[in-house]
Order: structure tokens, then C-alpha cells, then sequence
């Protein structure tokens, strides 16, 4: 049986990692409409999923 670690890297990154790269490719110090402009590029227009981002990052409440 396949110890802890191995089970994790077969299962992929985790949803944390991904909204904590994410996060870090947007950069932290920007304002939120610029953010929101990055996260649309990433998420081809899709408007609410940059708006979620934008919300996990902290600029938006």
C-alpha cells in the first residue's frame, strides 16, 4: 500500500495550492479592479470565477 505522500502526488495539487499560486501570479500589492482585469486574462472572461479570485485574495468583501 502506497504510503501518505505518494497518495497526495497521484491525487494532484490540492484546491489551496492552486488559489495560493494563483494568488502569487496576480501579485498582492495591486488594486482590485486590476486584479479582477488579471484574473479575467487567466479565466478568458469568465467574470465571476476573477471576481472569486479577487475575493480570496482580500480585495474584495
Amino acid at each position: 500500500m502506497p504510503d501518505q505522500q505518494q497518495f497526495h502526488e497521484a491525487a494532484g495539487p490540492t484546491r489551496t495550492n492552486k488559489t495560493t499560486t494563483r494568488r502569487a501570479e496576480l501579485g498582492s500589492g495591486r488594486r482590485a479592479r486590476s486584479l479582477i482585469t488579471e484574473a479575467q486574462k487567466a479565466h478568458k472572461t469568465d467574470m465571476r470565477a476573477a471576481t472569486i479570485v479577487a475575493r480570496r485574495a482580500g480585495y474584495l468583501l
